[in-house]
């Protein structure tokens, strides 16, 4: 008869190696994966944004070419209600083109042949950029900040900003 072994404590089997480095080289690719997948979809998110600021420009573009178009041809000589109407439409057309998501426009003061606005930005750069659209505005002249604070009470501490311009009269 031959003689049997019986062994009551078996040694415990080791993970092999290959399996080992192909589960670790797994995990990283599944990571590397879904790191590609956030910044995809981050780069979608802003490129959606930018074709929402150029569709919305187009459109403004397009309306204020579609009001100077409607304007009478042979209007030689318009009253000073029309005039003060067109200097409004200019004026508010030009905000709406200076304006982005980053700038809020808090009042607007109007005087006779000055202007003040006050606003908030993200930061300081964000304002001279602000001033410098409004400068290229035909209906607004001499366009000069004329002060800035950081808002402490405020948790993401905005710029908040004022400007002064002359008021032109709107071009024909």
């Amino acid at each position: 008869m031959q003689r049997l072994d019986l062994d009551f404590q078996k040694k415990p089997e080791t993970w092999p190696l290959p399996g080992i480095v192909l589960l670790i080289a797994g995990i990283g690719l599944t990571a590397a994966l879904l790191q590609h997948h956030v910044d995809v979809g981050d780069e979608l998110t802003r490129a959606e944004g930018s074709v929402a600021r150029l569709k919305r420009d187009v459109e403004r573009q397009r309306l204020f070419d579609a009001r100077s178009e409607n304007r009478p041809a042979n209007d030689k000589a318009p009253t000073r209600m029309t005039r003060s109407a067109e200097q409004w439409e200019a004026l508010f057309g030009g905000l709406e083109a200076a304006a982005d998501e980053t700038v809020t426009l808090l009042s607007l003061e109007p005087g006779s042949a000055e202007i003040s606005l006050r606003g908030e930005a993200k930061d300081f750069t964000t304002v001279t950029d602000y001033v410098k659209r409004l400068s290229s505005l035909s209906v607004l002249a001499d366009v000069s900040l004329t002060e800035h604070e950081i808002a402490r009470d405020h948790p993401r501490r905005p710029i908040r900003f004022s400007v002064r311009a002359n008021w032109q009269e709107a071009p024909r």
